[in-house]
């Protein structure tokens, strides 16, 4: 069901429908445009710091998603390869990596 049938069902005129879904364009712009800021700045002090996602990395956040979702680690780390996504996932835990180094460093005395 898409986001217009859903405000539909929830009472709104067309209108109100159409408003509706214009200010949820624009914050989802903004939200997007923050998350891709956000991302370049990570990768970039994960390069200058020599950050990187390692073997270990990768087994305890696959190993978490499995908790999560009762699958297999193995099993899901396969999936994202088949489907492409492996690449995308180790520079995710990266850039986790980088906030945690920047938060670390801010918050030092």
């Amino acid at each position: 069901m898409d986001a217009g049938t859903q405000l539909s069902r929830a009472g709104l005129d067309e209108k109100g429908i159409e408003e509706r879904l214009k200010s949820w364009a624009g914050e989802m712009t903004e939200r997007a445009t923050r998350q891709v800021k956000a991302s370049l700045l990570l990768g970039v002090i994960a390069q200058k710091e020599n950050i990187q996602a390692g073997d270990e990395d990768l087994r305890k956040e696959l190993v978490r998603i499995a908790v999560q979702s009762g699958r297999n680690p193995k099993e899901i780390w396969e999936e994202m390869q088949e489907k492409g996504l492996a690449r995308g996932f180790l520079r995710q835990i990266t850039e986790l990596k980088a906030l945690d180094w920047a938060v670390s460093q801010a918050t030092q005395t």
